[in-house]
């Protein structure tokens, strides 16, 4: 009865307008509400998360605010934030692209077969296929997959799915406990894939930045507020919900930032990095994380860091993570 009362007490603060609320006994804080806002068919984000700070900020940061300094106000991103179609060109399904041998359900122009090799990794009507988490362990990686033309497909069909190559891809199905990855980039332009879904932009450098800020702690904060969360570890998006996910408008920084970010970039990109969930202590994470920060004038993110990683959602129920950050509980 007494929690009961506490969470009533706290429910009526909300009630009056108030976007959060302690649940306190006498002085005794035993947790906290807050009240979020679920619009445009967007996931909950809120909903199963064990911070609800740390939700509350990335679900700000999704709108292009940061809240997690010392002042008491919010204050604007230095760009604005945008859908990820009005930045970038969006590349076909696998649905279009093809199919396994044999499969049940075939469809696309091409049947795909794995490249035997980083070097036949570079021929025409490649594919950033699957997602192998022990090769992909860098920003940069290698095609998966060999297109072979099938007799039936149409010059029309196939005009469109080659038109769509880039060597930028962003990650459909991220499980966050295993992958290193939220966008990888690969030497040459192939296609997407079954995992991995091809942008395009015609400056570079906005890809080199896009790269650094998706697979920073920022980008993976906006991306878990967007993803669809039934399995612990995973985050699932479907090709709407990527071409509706908030991206800061680059286009809208110096070419002098731009041409910073890729620098960044090429020292960046070769380095191998950690899966997501283990961000606190991944010191190549850590390092893209201070570059984004200088590019786009963010504060430290430290405080977030821990937080995020010990939501149940990203340590796939991983107990080690919870103890490395804060120690045996018990």
């Amino acid at each position: 009865k007494v929690i009961g009362d506490a969470i009533r007490m706290a429910q009526s603060e909300i009630a009056a307008n108030a976007k959060s609320s302690l649940i306190r006994i006498g002085d005794v804080e035993i947790g906290k509400l807050i009240k979020f806002a679920a619009d445009n068919g967007n996931p909950w984000s809120s909903v199963g998360a064990y911070h609800p700070d740390m939700t509350e900020s990335a679900e700000g940061l999704a709108n292009g605010t940061i809240d997690w300094t010392p002042s008491t106000e919010r204050e604007n991103l230095c760009v604005s934030m945008v859908r990820m179609d009005q930045l970038f060109d969006i590349g076909p399904t696998h649905h279009l692209i093809g199919n396994h041998p044999n499969s049940t359900a075939p469809s696309g122009v091409f049947e795909m077969y794995p490249v035997m090799d980083r070097i036949d990794a570079l021929g025409k009507d490649r594919s950033l296929w699957s997602t192998d988490h022990e090769a992909q362990r860098t920003i940069e990686v290698s095609a998966t997959h060999k297109g072979v033309l099938k007799r039936e497909a149409d010059d029309a069909s196939l005009t469109q799915v080659r038109n769509l190559t880039s060597v930028l891809h962003y990650q459909r199905n991220l499980r966050f406990h295993t992958q290193r990855l939220v966008a990888a980039r690969t030497s040459h332009a192939c296609l997407g894939g079954r995992a991995w879904l091809s942008l395009f932009h015609s400056n570079s450098a906005i890809m080199d930045i896009f790269t650094l800020w998706s697979n920073s702690i920022f980008g993976l904060m906006v991306h878990w507020t967007r993803g669809q969360r039934t399995d612990p570890g995973r985050s699932s998006l479907n090709v709407k919900a990527i071409q509706s996910l908030p991206v800061p408008d680059f286009t809208q920084l110096d070419q002098a930032v731009l041409a910073k970010a890729s620098m960044y970039y090429e020292s960046l990109k070769d380095r191998e990095l950690l899966p997501c969930c283990f961000s606190y202590k991944d010191e190549v994470r850590k390092e893209i994380n201070r570059v984004v920060g200088e590019l786009l004038e963010l504060p430290d993110p430290s405080k977030l860091i821990p937080l995020w990683c010990t939501e149940p959602s990203v340590t796939g129920n991983k107990e080690k993570i919870v103890k490395e950050i804060y120690g045996d509980l018990n």
